[in-house]
């Protein structure tokens, strides 16, 4: 009777394609008990976190680094942390090339959710650099733990990111991607941690995501 896609931007690309039904958008979820903010936080450089498959095609894994080296070259007052539950193989072998790894990249394997939300409490900023996307769960976790966010404008991330939570630049642009991490680096404490968390209370919660369905389910089954 229904279906129900988690942006609009899905909600497009599948009309586009010749889907043809009712549809109601109903966004992914996050755990806002799990991901919240931090009463306090690790002193020392600032930390931007990254957390994905590290899919290449995916992810642009190379652009995102290229980046992080030339950006490298200009300040040493950052830490790129990045977590993968995917093959870690190629983000540590450019790390390695680029003299970067465990100096200024940090890489960890699969975490546990308790620690994925750990270690976005103690970041700075979340960096997210894809070629595509159909939502991103992880940017809804940043900002429910306070972390502003700099990310590609793939799919549906306009949809969570704007001015007053982060930075958007154009898919595959490396070098908007370095003026914008630049940028944000030295703008940390600009953001309001309770506000870019209150957009996800507002949005993303179980409470208002569970209402979504509850009222679905009852239109139809009446």
């Amino acid at each position: 009777s229904l279906i129900c896609p988690v942006s609009e931007n899905l909600k497009q690309t599948m009309q586009e394609c010749g889907i043809e039904n009712n549809f109601e958008v109903v966004p992914n979820v996050v755990d806002t008990n799990l991901f919240r903010i931090a009463e306090t936080r690790t002193k020392g450089k600032k930390k931007i976190i990254h957390i994905s498959t590290l899919k290449e095609w995916h992810k642009n894994v190379r652009g995102m680094l290229r980046v992080i080296k030339k950006l490298s070259e200009i300040r040493k007052d950052f830490e790129l942390h990045i977590i993968s539950d995917g093959d870690i193989s190629l983000a540590t072998e450019i790390s390695k090339e680029y003299g970067l790894l465990d100096k200024i990249i940090f890489i960890y394997p699969a975490q546990t959710l308790e620690k994925v939300a750990e270690m976005l409490r103690d970041s700075d900023l979340f960096l997210l650099f894809s070629n595509v996307e159909t939502f991103s769960c992880v940017i809804i976790e940043a900002l429910a733990s306070g972390v502003p966010v700099l990310s590609s404008n793939a799919g549906a991330i306009p949809e969570l990111v704007n001015e007053k939570n982060g930075m958007l630049v154009n898919s595959g642009d490396e070098k908007a991607l370095f003026e914008k991490l630049n940028e944000m680096l030295d703008k940390k404490g600009f953001y309001n941690k309770e506000e870019l968390r209150r957009f996800v209370v507002d949005n993303f919660c179980y409470r208002v995501v569970g209402k979504k369905f509850c009222n679905i389910y009852s239109r139809f089954i009446n």
